[in-house]
């Protein structure tokens, strides 16, 4: 029967079990309904002991302070999924006097600094840099809307 306030195997039903020795360098996860079959509802420090000699086979002690096994369960990561989210644009109103808009044209590899006088006479009140790039022209090719845009500082 298990001991009071200790951890059993029937609390660990829904996740998966892994065990982990640092020492033998391996991580193994094991099936829930075959360690309930073999040894019932126990508690979870007794288990780690009958699993390091049952099912792994380990040769060290388990029980003392000296050349034992150090078996633990190891409760894995969950599978998240990451999902990227692109960074605000900066508003154009941000934009401080040591600041340069620079842009690159897709097509022909055009690179130019736009003034920030020149940026602030065609802006609008709350408009981003993603804005800006739709109204933007290529000097070179004429190719329209096909910028990309970066914010750079001015040297000293």
């Amino acid at each position: 029967m298990p001991a009071e306030g200790f951890a059993t195997l029937s609390s660990l039903k829904d996740e998966h079990i892994f065990v982990m020795c640092l020492d033998c360098e391996m991580l193994r996860r094991l099936d829930y309904e075959g360690l309930a079959s073999m040894y019932d509802d126990v508690d979870l420090i007794m288990l780690k002991a009958r699993i390091a000699k049952d099912i792994i086979k380990c040769e060290k002690d388990v029980d003392g302070y000296h050349n034992r096994c150090r078996l633990r369960f190891y409760r894995g990561h969950e599978t998240v999924k990451i999902t990227y989210e692109r960074p605000a644009s900066p508003s154009l109103e941000s934009l401080c006097s040591w600041h340069i808009v620079v842009g690159k044209c897709r097509y022909c590899s055009h690179v130019s600094n736009i003034a920030r006088w020149r940026v602030s006479k065609v802006t609008k009140p709350g408009m981003t840099l993603d804005d800006l790039k739709k109204l933007l022209r290529c000097s070179k090719c004429n190719h329209k809307g096909h910028v990309e845009l970066s914010v750079a500082k001015l040297p000293r």
